[in-house]
């Protein structure tokens, strides 16, 4: 990688190298948000590079009736409060350049799925735990500014 600073980051007994991503390095990104509320921003037009991204959101209720979007429903969750392998297992093992999380953090089974990724930079609006690389600390109401405040936190580190 080029430009790229690295530090070792430890959640728990899962080691692995944290990188501050370049911005003409990122090619793919996970976006996590609730599913109300829809993805807020174009990241690939905040950024102004394109960008791969999958998106995995959350929401109360029951599964409709062949439902086979990237959505984790309340009715999925097991007695562990965790999503069911079909639906977070192909998000969990993309090895996305960087990951967003826009939910509040009192989701446990979008934390699990975060805290499983494997994500090579990991950022929030919201602190939950030792989950996440970076934490840009944002309002609830604001946390549509991460890409924008991403952004310019990517470039300071890069410089």
């Amino acid at each position: 990688m080029d430009n790229v600073k690295i530090l070792n980051h430890n959640y728990r007994t899962a080691k692995r190298n944290l990188c501050f991503p370049s911005l003409n390095s990122i090619q793919s990104a996970g976006i996590v948000f609730d599913g109300d509320e829809g993805l807020p921003f174009d990241l690939s037009e905040k950024l102004g590079i394109p960008i791969t991204i999958d998106t995995l959101s959350c929401k109360e209720g029951k599964r409709p009736q062949n439902d086979n979007s990237n959505t984790v429903f309340s009715s999925d969750l097991n007695l562990l409060k965790r999503p069911p392998k079909r639906i977070s297992k192909p998000f969990t093992e993309k090895k996305f350049d960087i990951l967003i999380n826009l939910t509040d953090g009192t989701n446990r089974a979008m934390n699990y799925i975060c805290a499983k990724s494997k994500a090579k930079f990991k950022v929030s609006y919201i602190q939950a735990g030792n989950i996440f690389d970076l934490v840009i600390p944002l309002e609830k109401e604001k946390k549509h500014l991460i890409a924008a405040e991403l952004f310019y936190v990517l470039t300071k580190l890069n410089e």
